[in-house]
């Protein structure tokens, strides 16, 4: 592990480009296909981030959570619980970015 490399995962705002699809899911959470050619277990966006940091032995990850973010959390805490999360409480998520 490399105690010495840190990152941040912004997964706050609310996708208005693709609304119709993040109205129920978080962008972060939409499918973006198989893991690798090897592994055609569907991920998500969020979940190949932090397995490409963790395999890089980057687990001193933050992400920020905004729009569906108890969903994000949910997932966050079912496959990386090391993983720390920091909500960002702006009541108006679309006019305040990630």
């Amino acid at each position: 592990m490399n105690d010495s490399y840190q990152a941040v995962i912004l997964a706050a705002g609310r996708g208005n480009r693709i609304a119709e699809e993040t109205w129920r899911t978080p962008k972060a959470l939409l499918p973006m296909g198989p893991r690798s050619l090897d592994d055609q277990q569907q991920t998500s966006f969020l979940r190949r981030q932090v397995e490409l940091l963790a395999h890089q032995g980057v687990m001193d990850v933050v992400v920020v959570v905004g729009w569906l973010g108890g969903l994000v959390m949910d997932e966050l805490e079912r496959w990386a619980p090391h993983v720390k999360v920091v909500r960002n409480t702006t009541p108006d998520i679309a006019i305040s970015g990630s």
